[in-house]
């Protein structure tokens, strides 16, 4: 567990400095502004400077006061463990404020802190700070690493629709089970998948519109793609050999494989197996995992267990109310977390398809369904 925490951390010192190195690229030479010394005043004072900044930085970012309470939690924790001499105080409020954004996954990027009116500070400096805020409260690293969070913000932003959308969250989840990408900033990442997203479904989206709504520049836009496209380009081709190879299958498996993409034996499975799932999921899902399974290819038995078994483990969880999830998407969430466990993931777009009614992003219920299990 211990090395588990330590490589996370790592990742966070690398990420960091990512942005570090390119933000020094970018804005070579700035010197840190000269703001309020936390030495300079009582601590009665600090507090006020400190929550007034915080109050003003969230006014205009539009931050609950949940976040503005976190944050100066945070900042009151960080100033008991670490001496703060020499730090701007405003600039530690900030730092604090952002902090507390990925303590609750709001996705706001650096940039959006830095860009404050009346802020006397750079974004390299602002991370500065939240580094060693992250590392001196030993706050969990992977609310920093999360790309994911950034797809959504930044699509609205361009104009871009929920197809693009699900199929850069898609991109994004195959490369982080590839491991591409580990270090790396989560915004540059973030932009890469959305472009890729963008070339696969023949949107015109430009690198240079990408990088300014995510404000990356568009060598780390290409950097990154090139790292994903190389890995869904090998995706793809493998899959396609193993379609097309005939690695000498016994003849049992070959008669098998040819039953199971008959339609009219695949559907004999599902008629069979789909009754099982009512005791877990209820009527209205069981009902709505059937007719998505029914107009995918892929839904032979193997699925239908997979399906069986993740109705079992999210019945028994007890936490299903708790996704605020209608009955489509939570169906099709299933189905898309059977297919992962099987380890031939349906895409959303796909499982979209079955169901265009449906009212939550399947992405979203997915995860929230597996972090349930």
């Amino acid at each position: 567990m211990t090395d588990s925490t330590e490589a996370v951390s790592q990742e966070l010192d690398d990420i960091l400095l990512d942005d570090l190195v390119e933000v020094q690229e970018r804005t070579p030479g700035t010197e840190e502004p000269n703001l309020t010394p936390g030495q300079a005043v009582y601590d009665e004072r600090r507090q006020n400077i400190i929550e007034a900044e915080t109050t003003r930085v969230s006014g205009e970012l539009d931050l609950s006061e949940s976040t503005q309470q976190m944050a100066v939690s945070l900042f009151e924790q960080y100033a008991e463990q670490e001496d703060i001499t020499g730090n701007a105080l405003e600039v530690l409020a900030v730092a604090c404020l952002y902090t507390a954004c990925k303590v609750e996954s709001v996705p706001l990027s650096p940039d959006d802190f830095a860009n404050v009116s009346e802020t006397a500070f750079t974004r390299v400096i602002l991370l500065r700070r939240v580094k060693s805020i992250a590392s001196t409260l030993g706050l969990d690293p992977r609310a920093f690493l999360d790309p994911t969070q950034y797809i959504d913000h930044y699509c609205e932003d361009l104009g871009l629709d929920d197809e693009v959308a699900e199929r850069a969250h898609e991109i994004l989840t195959i490369a982080d089970e590839a491991a591409i990408g580990s270090g790396k900033s989560p915004t540059g990442r973030a932009a890469a998948a959305i472009y890729n997203a963008c070339l696969e479904l023949d949107r015109k989206v430009t690198q240079t519109e990408i990088g300014n709504t995510a404000d990356v520049t568009e060598v780390t836009i290409r950097n990154r793609y090139q790292d994903q496209r190389e890995l869904l380009t090998s995706s793809s081709t493998s899959s396609e050999s193993k379609s097309n190879a005939e690695p000498g299958l016994e003849p049992e498996a070959e008669i098998d494989k040819s039953v199971d993409s008959s339609p009219e034996t695949a559907t004999e499975p599902l008629d069979q197996e789909v009754s099982d799932f009512s005791p877990y999921v209820g009527e209205a899902v069981a009902e709505n995992l059937v007719s998505a399974l029914k107009q995918l290819e892929q839904a032979d038995e193997s699925l239908v267990k997979a399906c069986t078994e993740t109705c079992k483990k999210a019945g028994g969880s007890g936490d299903l109310d708790e996704l605020e999830a209608d009955d489509v998407s939570l169906a099709l969430a299933i189905i898309r977390q059977a297919s992962m466990d099987l380890g031939h993931p349906i895409s959303y777009p796909k499982l979209k398809r079955t169901h265009r009614e449906h009212e939550e992003k399947i992405y979203r219920v997915t995860s929230d369904l597996d972090e349930a299990l």
